[in-house]
């Protein structure tokens, strides 16, 4: 079943970036994280929910850019192993458009490029992560998009702006979203 996920940002221009929270919606639940000038929140989505848009309440003029980092999957009619950890194709950071005064999240995964890999350091990192099993039917990728392997959405990277002073915008923090791959 297919969620719809908001993230709500409700910002008050007499707070400090470090006192910020950050809100996203999972149903009827809301979630609070605060944004920090100095680290990254990170939030592990869960299967079924997909980022549709970004609304910010606050005074002021708000900015949000979005990367998006992709990870190679080896499937097996089911079971799967995500190489999170191994190469990643990155987007570059865009300026999210907005539209009836919503953030409109953009899938930047279509014809992102991988970086370019051979079989054997395929099998030798699939081998090291899941086992000789795994690494014989990783054997069987031709590329990063031939089948049993995939590429599939890792990290969906958002960082928020606000404009302190005309033209001048300052960072508010960066929330880091994985979503479940392979799926």
């Amino acid at each position: 079943m297919k969620k719809l996920l908001c993230l709500l940002f409700f910002l008050n221009s007499s707070l400090m970036a470090e006192e910020l929270s950050l809100k996203y919606s999972t149903g009827p639940n809301l979630q609070k994280y605060p944004l920090s000038q100095t680290k990254s929140q990170i939030v592990q989505l869960e299967l079924g929910e997909e980022i549709e848009s970004i609304i910010i309440h606050g005074e002021g003029k708000y900015k949000v850019f979005l990367q998006t980092e992709t990870s190679l999957t080896v499937m097996n009619e089911g079971p799967h192993i995500d190489l999170v950890n191994w190469k990643h194709g990155k987007s570059k950071s865009i300026e999210l458009q907005t539209k009836n005064n919503e953030f409109v999240f953009v899938d930047q995964t279509i014809g992102l490029e991988f970086p370019s890999f051979t079989n054997k350091e395929l099998v030798k990192e699939v081998t090291k992560e899941a086992g000789k099993r795994w690494g014989q039917l990783a054997k069987k990728c031709k590329s990063a998009n031939s089948e049993p392997c995939g590429i599939g959405p890792s990290k969906f990277i958002f960082k928020i702006q606000k404009e302190e002073v005309k033209d001048k915008f300052i960072d508010l923090g960066q929330i880091v979203f994985i979503p479940p791959m392979g799926c």
